[in-house]
């Protein structure tokens, strides 16, 4: 019988048109919350550190730019949707293993937003090559994916906050 394996994908898609450069953003705090759409979410009660741990695991994405300089820009992250399975093997449940929010970068001088971007990582199932053994991911390795997922993506979205602000400026 064929096993099924998970991986956590990241997608993140830049949504903005920011005024400001980018190239190498000096960072003062990364926020997490929960937004109003998981009032009563079962999974945040599952994982009551779930804030800490990504805004951790966020600050530790952006290890190549300094983080807790002032002033520097402020990363906002508002979870809207969160569906981490207790149990992998309940994770092709319509819904389940899901961890979707929106990344705000706010300008150092508290002139606002200077751009935002929607991040949604799915944990999804793939068939291995026929013959080849695999081993579900334990609930902590599966919690652990989705939290660097989503910080990667993160990463990739201030890169290319970056990219369009260079592209903006040199017009």
């Amino acid at each position: 019988m064929l096993k099924r394996t998970l991986i956590a994908l990241g997608m993140a898609t830049a949504v903005a048109a920011p005024v400001y450069a980018l190239d190498n953003p000096q960072v003062s705090a990364v926020d997490v919350a929960a937004g109003a759409e998981l009032d009563g979410n079962s999974s945040l009660s599952k994982f009551p550190t779930l804030n800490d741990d990504l805004s951790k695991t966020i600050t530790a994405a952006l290890n190549d730019q300094p983080v807790g300089v002032e002033p520097g820009y402020k990363v906002q992250v508002e979870l809207t949707e969160l569906d981490i399975s207790p149990n992998p093997t309940e994770s092709f449940v319509k819904g389940f293993n899901k961890l979707s929010g929106t990344v705000t970068v706010m300008d150092p001088e508290g002139n606002g937003a200077i751009g935002a971007f929607p991040i949604e990582v799915n944990a999804q199932s793939i068939l291995p090559a026929p013959g080849t053994l695999t081993v579900a991911p334990s609930d902590e390795e599966l919690y652990t994916a989705m939290l660097v997922g989503f910080a990667e993506a993160t990463e990739n979205g201030m890169d290319t906050l970056s990219e369009t602000n260079s592209d903006t400026n040199d017009r």
